[in-house]
């Protein structure tokens, strides 16, 4: 699993640069926010699966809701204008980040008792 991630990783980080590389349009703040979200959303599922605090059942959840929380941080990402201040796309990125690391401590928390 963990090859397998790395390698994943790996690539859609390279498809994403050279997309942004590529496509004029493909702002570098863009790029940089979505490279930032692929590597967040790959340490998550890192995290969750070499836990020895997290339970297994909630590994496999955690590789599915991360997953899908990190296709919305990237989407974020994505639309996200070069303003930060009033950017609604940043302030949803950072909500579900929160949301995610929240999510994290509370399950490994939960092993305990």
């Amino acid at each position: 699993m963990k090859k397998s991630l790395l390698l994943f990783s790996s690539l859609l980080l390279l498809i994403n640069t050279t997309a942004g590389v590529i496509f004029t349009s493909y702002n570098s703040f863009n790029v940089g926010l979505s490279d930032f979200s692929i590597l967040l959303t790959s340490s998550l599922i890192y995290l969750s699966y070499n836990s020895r605090r997290i339970a297994d059942g909630f590994k496999i959840g955690f590789t599915i809701f991360f997953s899908l929380t990190g296709l919305g941080r990237f989407t974020c990402a994505l639309v996200s204008s070069e303003k930060i201040n009033g950017n609604i796309a940043i302030f949803i990125f950072m909500i579900i980040l929160t949301i995610e690391l929240v999510s994290l401590l509370t399950a490994s928390t939960l092993k305990d008792k």
